[in-house]
C-alpha cells in the first residue's frame, strides 16, 4: 500500500467539516486541527501506527480536549494480530483512532475510537498560541502530514494581505496604514521585512520588492492572494 501521510488529509478534513467542525492543517506543528463548539481536536497523521506516533498525540493531549491518531487502512481492515493491542493500549492512554482506507479508492473515513474523557489542559501557553494561529488564517491553505513545505501560518497570510494591498497602492506610508485600521503588527511586517517582499521607498513609506513581485505568481498564494485582492 503506497501512499503519503498527506494524501489522508482530504478524506479526514472532508469527514471533519461534515460533521461541523472548522478544520486547519499544520498548526504549529499539529497535522489537523480542527474546533468545534469552542472544542480543540488535534488529528496527527502517519502511515502506520508505531511508537513516535503515541508520542506525539501524549504530547498534544497537553493542550487538547480530545486527541485522536489517523493511520491507513491496511488490506485485512486493521484486523490483524496487532489491533487488539493497538486498541487497548490507546484506550489507555485515552486516545481516539481514526483509519482512512487508503486501499480502496473511495478512502472512506471511520472514527474506530473515540477519547472517553475530555482532557484536562496541562499547558494554556501552548493552547492559547494553537488557538492565535488557528484564528489568525482566514481558511484552510495547508494540507497536513506535509514535511519540507513552506506553511502558510497566520502571520506570512498578514505579509500576502499587505502585500495585495501594496500590488494596489504601490506605495505606503504608516500613517496611511493606521487610517485603514492596520495595527502596528503590519507595520512592524513591513519594517522587518521576513519575506523579503518589500522595501523602504524612503522613511515611514514602503513599496513590493522584487521578491515581491515574484511571491504574487507563486502557485500556492494564489487563493490567498484572490481572496484579498478582491478586498482592497
Amino acid at each position: 500500500m503506497d501512499f503519503l501521510e498527506e494524501d489522508m488529509y482530504a478524506p479526514i478534513c472532508d469527514y471533519l467539516k461534515a460533521n461541523g467542525y472548522e478544520v486547519r492543517g499544520e498548526v504549529k506543528d499539529c497535522d489537523i486541527v480542527a474546533y468545534k463548539d469552542e472544542k480543540l481536536t488535534v488529528v496527527e497523521l502517519k502511515r502506520t501506527f508505531n511508537l513516535k506516533l503515541i508520542f506525539q498525540a501524549i504530547d498534544r493531549q497537553d493542550f487538547a480536549k480530545s486527541v485522536y491518531i489517523a493511520i491507513g487502512r491496511g488490506k485485512n481492515g486493521m484486523r490483524d494480530a496487532n489491533y487488539k493491542s493497538m486498541i487497548k493500549l490507546l484506550k489507555r492512554l485515552d486516545l481516539g483512532l481514526i483509519t482512512v482506507a487508503m486501499d480502496s479508492p473511495v478512502k472512506t473515513v471511520e472514527v474506530v475510537l473515540e477519547p472517553e474523557n475530555e482532557r484536562k489542559i496541562k499547558s494554556y501557553k501552548r493552547k492559547k498560541a494553537l488557538e492565535r494561529e488557528f484564528e489568525g488564517r482566514s481558511g484552510n491553505y495547508n494540507k497536513g502530514g506535509v514535511n519540507k513545505t513552506k506553511i502558510i501560518t497566520a502571520y506570512r497570510e498578514k505579509s500576502i494581505e499587505i502585500l495585495c494591498l501594496l500590488s494596489k497602492s504601490e506605495v505606503i506610508t504608516n500613517s496611511e496604514l493606521k487610517k485603514m485600521g492596520y495595527t502596528n503588527k503590519a507595520m512592524d511586517i513591513l519594517r522587518k521585512n521576513y519575506y523579503g517582499w518589500f522595501e523602504k521607498v524612503e522613511r515611514g513609506k514602503y513599496g513590493v520588492s522584487a521578491s515581491g513581485i515574484e511571491a504574487m505568481d507563486e502557485e500556492k498564494y494564489q487563493k490567498l492572494i484572490e481572496y484579498y485582492s478582491e478586498k482592497f
